[in-house]
Order: C-alpha cells, then structure tokens, then sequence
C-alpha cells in the first residue's frame, strides 16, 4: 500500500512592467506602494512613475513520485542476477537505492539497444524509474557534436536530477 502526498498546486507570478494600471493608485506615494488590484507602482529617478501589474499564473504541480516500493532494491538484484553477468559490486552499484524494478529493465533495454559497455549502461541507468533515460540516450547520440559522457550526463537521472546515492533528491525527500 502507498500512501499519496497531498496535491500541491503551484503559482507562478509573471510581472508585466509598464502595464496599464488595473485600478487607479493615485495616492501611491514615493518609493513604492501597492493597491488592492497587485498593481505595484514606482517612482523611478527623475520622478518618472512606472507601474507594474503583478498577474497571478497556474503552473501545473509536478507529477507525483510513487512512494518506493520496499522490496525494489532486492527484486531489482535478483532480476539482474539471473538476467545478466553483472559483478555483484556492478549489480549493487545499479540497484542500490532503486524505488522499483527499472533500473534493471532499464539496463535490460540500454544493452538491447544502446552500443555502450556495462559501466555506461549502469551509469545511465542508476536510480531509473523507467526505461526513459535510454530513449533519451537514443535521441541526443545522434548529435554529433555531443560526446558518449555528455549524453550520459544529460539523460542519467542520477546527474541530470541531481539525485544522491540513494536515489533521493539532494535536499530532502
């Protein structure tokens, strides 16, 4: 059973410099002051008066991180056990941490599908929660003006999220 963190909406503010006032501020003094309608009004060098509206946006709230799964770390290195021949140091290094089984499928895939030793594919694949990062490899190897190590580093989760070794994000859980 996962328990679901309460749905968090985010707002993000677009400032509209030298904006039509949206309601008259005519006894907005120096420096600053703020009327009822999130109108800002300023009074620049010179004496000159800018107005600035402040307009609310909805931003979507990130998507949801399902809670880990208890047994992932173990059924991820029994998956890997039985379908590769990953040292078990390799093995640990790719499935410590894991939320689910997608490091492994992941790996799975990137050797399937990307021409990359073991080491790159656990690299790109640490801390995966699905066979994204491979997909991702895919598209940005096609660039020629990009090296295996940048790629690696814009499609890993673990460097492009800038997770720590437990696959939590830098910063709190």
């Amino acid at each position: 059973m996962t328990s679901r963190a309460p749905l968090t909406i985010a707002l993000a503010l677009v400032v509209v410099p030298g904006a039509l006032a949206l309601s008259g501020c005519s006894a907005c003094g120096p420096p600053q002051s703020a009327s009822a309608q999130d109108e800002v009004v300023v009074e620049a060098d010179g004496g000159v008066v800018q107005r600035t509206v402040i307009v609310p946006v909805p931003v979507p709230a990130p998507e949801e991180r399902p809670a880990p799964e208890p047994e992932a770390p173990a059924t991820c290195y029994e998956v890997a056990a039985n379908r590769t021949n990953l040292t078990e140091q390799q093995i640990a290094l790719l499935c410590s941490g894991a939320w689910s089984s997608a490091p492994i499928q992941c790996y799975l895939d990137a050797r399937a599908r990307l021409t990359i030793t073991d080491p790159q594919r656990i690299g790109l694949c640490r801390c995966a929660d699905s066979t994204a990062p491979v997909d991702c490899y895919r598209r940005l190897q096609r660039s020629r003006a990009l090296t295996d190590v940048q790629v690696e580093s814009l499609c890993a989760p673990v460097i492009a999220l800038g997770l720590l070794d437990n696959c939590r994000p830098a910063g709190g859980f």
